[in-house]
């Protein structure tokens, strides 16, 4: 994914995308409850770069427990108890 604003060019990359999960969360926004639910795709591996250069990042990555610190979140739905 390349997001371009005036001056900058971030790009964003996902590689080895793991199975898909269907996560759910409790969040407080403010004085409303939600039941959040969310579908995430772990990926063992991911870069980003501004201008060309990378970013110095470390996915950390456990594949048995189907969790990164890098993926994709395709969709989300809140729920206002």
């Amino acid at each position: 994914m390349t997001c371009l604003t005036g001056q900058d060019t971030i790009e964003l990359l996902w590689e080895n995308v793991l199975d898909a999960a269907l996560c759910f969360f409790d969040n407080t926004s403010g004085t409303k409850k939600f039941d959040v639910t969310s579908v995430i795709c772990p990926c063992s591996r991911a870069w980003i770069s501004v201008n060309g250069k990378s970013v110095a990042a470390e996915v950390r990555c456990q594949e048995a427990a189907r969790e990164s610190s890098a993926f994709l979140a395709l969709s989300k739905t809140w729920v206002g108890r």
